[in-house]
């Protein structure tokens, strides 16, 4: 099935139970209140798929982060923030040191973003900024395993939590020894469309 098939099914009655998805690049395609029985998504890119409200989504989406609700002891994520440590899609303020705790938080797992705090891996933080050391600070967090409320299906990195303190900022002399081995011709680069060396 087709990308362009897979959402004339959808948009027409929202039933794709059995369809085959496998190998489609689904990425930022609508698949809300979709119903997922049996279809067959192996393969299929799910990155930044709606899929709120979808049913039955087959168990090998769940996300391989979901490893960190059976952890023990605190945990630690990373956040993005913009270079006055202000929530870049937000203009939330926030404090080194300080913890915060979300009482209005959505815990659909079939949401890639919504309320919540919105943590990641240090890596998914980077390949979102596009590396950008120069203006985006980045933050270390702590967690408990119980502070999560929703780690998304179609995750790659990303997940949220109802509770939790920022540590610190990361020096940009740490940032740059993380990101050099994924770079070998210096941090410049990562920012814009990096230029083929010479």
């Amino acid at each position: 099935m087709t990308r362009d098939k897979v959402l004339a099914k959808h948009n027409k009655d929202k039933d794709l139970t059995g369809a085959d998805l496998s190998e489609v690049d689904l990425t930022r395609v609508n698949l809300s209140g979709a119903n997922l029985t049996g279809a067959n998504l192996s393969e299929a890119d799910l990155t930044r798929v709606n899929l709120s409200g979808a049913e039955n989504i087959p168990f090998q989406f769940h996300s391989n982060l979901n490893i960190l609700k059976f952890q023990k002891g605190t945990l630690t994520a990373f956040k993005y923030l913009n270079s006055n440590l202000t929530s870049p899609y937000k203009n939330f303020q926030y404090e080194i040191g300080k913890e915060y705790i979300c009482d209005d938080y959505d815990n659909d797992e079939r949401i890639l973003c919504s309320k919540g705090f919105n943590v990641a891996t240090l890596e998914w933080c980077l390949q979102e900024t596009n590396c950008d050391v120069k203006n985006k600070v980045y933050v270390e967090i702590e967690f408990k395993a119980e502070d999560i409320i929703a780690i998304p299906y179609n995750s790659n990195g990303k997940f949220r939590l109802k509770k939790m303190k920022i540590v610190r900022q990361i020096p940009k002399e740490e940032l740059e020894k993380l990101i050099k081995p994924l770079y070998p011709f210096g941090v410049e680069i990562c920012v814009g469309i990096p230029e083929i060396p010479q």
